[in-house]
């Protein structure tokens, strides 16, 4: 059926005209628009109230702490126990390479692969080199492409019992 403006319209009812049916939209579209505007305000004013932790171990971080993720992209050699102390890591993003000992006791925390959120400390590094302490084990177990983050917190051991 077509109704006065010649538009076809739905049974009985008359045809809406254009400029209606715009002003429909703009205010169901309008509507939206400040539902997801005050949904975002709610989130962000919720996530405001969050303390940020880091790895698996409860310490709250602070913003300005310096830390760098890292792929590995080789083992370095082992030694005569067949013990690997240190690795080749390319930063993510890619960037520039690190100043020679930079990362000196620095954390090193695995984020994937074999030795998942196993903790090292940093001995010493190269521009793309990680050398480890020999306390916190060999690095056997991690391989390559095996994402870690290195961060400037100090390594928390557990102290024997003797000592406790």
């Amino acid at each position: 059926m077509l109704g006065a403006a010649g538009a076809k319209s739905s049974g009985g009812g008359a045809a809406k005209p254009p400029a209606a049916r715009a002003a429909i939209a703009f205010l169901y579209h309008s509507g939206m628009h400040i539902a997801m505007k005050a949904a975002s305000a709610l989130g962000a004013w919720m996530v405001s109230f969050a303390v940020a932790f880091a790895g698996h171990d409860g310490i709250a971080v602070d913003p300005a702490l310096k830390r760098y993720a890292g792929q590995v992209t080789a083992l370095g050699k082992p030694d005569d126990q067949g013990r690997v102390y240190s690795l080749e890591v390319k930063r993510l993003p890619a960037s520039a390479a690190f100043e020679r000992d930079e990362l000196r006791g620095w954390r090193l925390t695995m984020l994937a692969g074999k030795r998942f959120a196993r903790v090292f400390e940093v001995v010493g590094n190269t521009g793309t080199e990680v050398s480890v302490s020999a306390s916190d084990g060999p690095l056997n177990g991690i391989a390559v492409r095996d994402v870690l983050v290195i961060e400037n917190i100090p390594v928390e051991r557990q102290k024997p019992a003797e000592q406790r």
